[in-house]
């Protein structure tokens, strides 16, 4: 895994820019805000630097692929399988690249916002809702994003395969009960999904999902 920060020098944003792709150009024009812009196009060719890293080619040259719901994945051919994913929020970026099985990443700004009870009452569990509110106030923004990242890169790992409603997938073990939760899906040919809390920066909850058995992890400053 790797972790990078998106607030660059401007004469760095201007070559990260030079290797995108004209989509990635028109996605990168659409934002309103230049600082928005600034660090969709940090974070999108930082992706391509690591990328190319791993494939020994010109990251320019990476050209991707999306799934029905928008998962990406490479459409330029490796000689070795790679699956990656990236989540960023603020000027903070987490990527994952992996050895072929599927895997999903989040990472979220904590910060209090009005109207959380509502956001939990459509996507989080009743043993999820009940957990926020046993908590004082001041505990709860922690606590929801440390859900709402477990949730999103379950939701991402899977990809166009999620077919259960986000609020019957319950992810709120707490420190001492396990390090994730696992999840049979009859529908993804009864694929294990394991979820890990990570810990990137003050300030950020984030989280790890991935098929298959415990991978070996490590965690990486990106530096470009």
């Amino acid at each position: 895994m790797w972790r990078a920060s998106l607030d660059l020098p401007a004469a760095r944003l201007q070559s990260l820019e030079g290797i995108l792709s004209a989509d990635e150009r028109v996605r990168a024009e659409r934002f309103l805000f230049r600082r928005d812009r600034a660090r969709f196009v940090a974070a999108r060719g930082t992706l391509r630097i690591l990328l190319g890293r791993y494939m020994s080619i010109d990251p320019g040259y990476i050209r991707f692929s999306y799934g029905p719901r928008g998962k990406p994945a490479l459409a330029t051919r490796s000689c070795a399988p790679i699956t990656f994913n990236v989540s960023h929020s603020e000027e903070r970026a987490l990527y994952v690249v992996a050895d072929g099985r599927e895997v999903g990443i989040d990472v979220e700004h904590v910060r209090s916002f009005a109207g959380w009870q509502d956001v939990a009452g459509r996507f989080f569990s009743p043993r999820e809702i009940g957990r926020l509110t046993s908590f004082p106030d001041q505990a709860i923004p922690a606590l929801f994003f440390q859900y709402w990242t477990r949730k999103e890169a379950y939701l991402k790992a899977v990809g166009d395969g999620l077919v259960r409603p986000l609020h019957e997938v319950d992810v709120s073990w707490e420190a001492g009960e396990g390090t994730g939760f696992h999840i049979h899906e009859a529908s993804l040919d009864g694929a294990q999904w394991c979820v890990i809390d990570l810990t990137p920066a003050p300030g950020y909850a984030a989280a790890l999902a991935f098929s298959g058995s415990v991978p070996r992890l490590g965690f990486w400053e990106c530096r470009v």
